[in-house]
């Protein structure tokens, strides 16, 4: 009886234990799942956020790309003007010399 005793006492000892490893695998299991979809969470989280960013940063080059090209313009024009002011500066010395010149002929005539 003794024996028959004791290894009921063994099997139920093991069912126990073989009970515990279970839950304790399905409680990894539940907490591994659990990580899981947070990671999930975290991916998509993460590349919305770096998507956002990226087309934010695509905003900005393209404004300052076009805020670069007006710049360009804007100084090819001043540059325009001033090469024109200039031009009419020197027609308007050549202009006032021939008029020195003529008026000094005039004089000694």
């Amino acid at each position: 009886k003794k024996i028959a005793s004791d290894l009921k006492s063994n099997i139920e000892q093991e069912v126990k234990l073989k009970e515990e490893a279970l839950r304790s695998k399905s409680e990894l299991e539940a907490t591994l799942k659990q990580k899981m979809k947070q990671l999930e969470s975290d991916i998509i989280a993460v590349t919305s956020n770096a998507e956002k960013s990226i087309n934010e940063k695509k905003a900005e080059v393209q404004q300052m790309q076009a805020t670069l090209a007006r710049l360009r313009d804007e100084i090819k024009d001043e540059t325009k003007l001033k090469e024109d002011a200039l031009d009419n500066c020197d027609q308007l010395e050549a202009q006032l010399s021939k008029i020195r010149s003529n008026s000094e002929n005039s004089i000694k005539a």
